[in-house]
């Protein structure tokens, strides 16, 4: 917002009088609006408090400021006899004091302060963004604008820019070729600092990783047969991811809940079989073995957040719970990687049909994964059809989903074969595009473990 305010005109002596007008309306909505600040509006008291002396050109607004806050702190609210008592007991001699009770008559003498209804808007959006300091000093001058008769068009644009900007994070101002090309120099210079060749995030799985380049932000699709483990291979994924990365991983599942998504960590780190631990039926040898795995679990970098799915969830909350996720681990210096289990079973009312659903819930999340920067990793059901024997697998084994070939960074299809199981790139930019990763598959502990990667055929 400072940019804002310094990139205004310089006002004349009859524009400055005009600001100091618009100071005196402001300064007295708040002793109209704030008699008792326990009762007042939120966000007017929150408004107040955010003040700060250089928002006023004025310096005997300044100084009312100051009494204001002096008051509010210590009475809870700003009485007009109270106040103009403060003020004056602040006087340092009989000619201040003169001035300061003239100051006080004009401003509680003055119109309150109604800003029209385009800036106001604007400068709404932007409070309830966090921008609350300085939108008020620059809506002063908006309005000194209209005060004086004059256009303020160009006021309202900066305002509507900034609040466009801050709000939705697009820049409504033209970019030049230095400054689009000192983006992408500052980009290329991080990833040479960061010594790390992978765009995305580690997957913990080598041959994935040189495939996808990393698990870039976007929409990673990945479909299985009957069988292929593609569950135990998405928990797997996001313990490596979280470990690899130090990131914070959500997996938000409709299908296994919190424990048991937990018991495939913990067996693949144990090597203590599912069934064994889903039974409780463990040795001595076990229990000891468990204890040594749990103490690494819980010492192991980055955090898998298993979060249970339910039937009255929306895609608009999963956007807030996500949002909220990212802004943690963003202030913690952390990324952020989503695991949702499965596609098919997100509820969704949108739509007249199976497709239409399908489509809306891809396409709110292709959109969900570029607003957080980060990689939302899908899984999804498949059309049976599509995958019979060694039928060649297309995009449209993808069950009823066509946005998912138009939206999707990467698909792959894992498919269980003899005694391994393979992972089928069927979409990804990059070098990866049309090879298979094969895997071998611990069906008892859900682990995979990579053995090579080759050509489809």
């Amino acid at each position: 917002m400072t940019d804002v305010i310094d990139n205004l005109p310089t006002r004349t002596a009859e524009q400055q009088d005009g600001d100091h007008l618009m100071e005196r309306r402001l300064l007295r909505s708040y002793v109209d609006g704030l008699p008792d600040l326990i009762k007042a509006d939120r966000e007017t008291v929150e408004a107040f408090r955010q003040h700060q002396e250089d928002d006023f050109t004025h310096p005997l607004h300044q100084q009312f400021l100051r009494a204001m806050q002096h008051c509010a702190s210590s009475t809870g609210g700003i009485d007009p006899q109270i106040l103009q008592k403060t003020l004056l007991d602040a006087a340092k001699d009989a000619g201040q004091k003169a001035e300061l009770d003239a100051v006080a008559t004009e401003i509680l003498d003055a119109d309150p302060f109604p800003a029209s209804g385009m800036i106001q808007e604007q400068a709404q959006a932007l409070h309830k963004q966090g921008h609350k300091r300085r939108t008020l000093a620059a809506l002063h001058r908006a309005e000194a604008a209209v005060f004086a008769g004059e256009d303020p068009t160009k006021e309202i644009a900066k305002l509507d820019q900034f609040s466009l900007q801050e709000t939705v994070g697009i820049s409504a101002s033209i970019p030049t070729r230095t400054d689009l090309t000192g983006e992408w120099l500052d980009a290329l210079e991080e990833r040479m600092n960061s010594g790390d060749k992978l765009r995305g995030l580690k997957s913990g799985f080598d041959y994935l990783d040189q495939a996808f380049n990393g698990l870039k932000p976007g929409l990673h699709i990945i479909g299985g047969t009957p069988g292929s483990g593609k569950t135990a291979f998405a928990v797997q994924l996001a313990d490596q991811v979280a470990e690899a990365n130090d990131a914070t991983v959500i997996y938000l599942s409709w299908e296994p809940t919190r424990e048991e998504i937990l018991t495939r960590s913990i067996s693949r780190l144990s090597s203590i079989g599912i069934a064994t631990l889903e039974s409780g039926s463990l040795t001595k040898e076990n229990i000891a073995t468990l204890t040594k795995s749990i103490e690494e679990y819980s010492k192991r970098s980055g955090i898998v957040i298993p979060i249970e799915g339910h039937s009255s969830i929306t895609i608009d909350d999963i956007r807030h719970v996500c949002s909220v996720h990212r802004a943690q681990a963003e202030a913690a210096g952390e990324k952020l990687a989503i695991v949702i289990d499965y596609l098919q079973i997100v509820p969704c009312s949108h739509g007249n049909s199976t497709k239409e659903t399908l489509d809306y819930v891809v396409n709110k999340l292709a959109m969900l994964s570029r607003e957080l920067d980060c990689p939302i990793v899908l899984l999804s059901a498949l059309n049976r059809e599509s995958v019979k024997g060694d039928a060649t697998l297309t995009m449209q084994a993808f069950r009823e989903s066509s946005s998912i070939e138009y939206n999707a960074t990467t698909a792959s299809i894992l498919k269980a074969q003899d005694e391994l199981t393979s992972m089928h790139l069927l979409k990804v930019r990059g070098p990866g595009q049309g090879r298979k990763i094969l895997f071998s598959f611990d069906r008892e502990c859900g682990e995979f473990e990579e053995t090579s990667i080759e050509d489809a055929g």
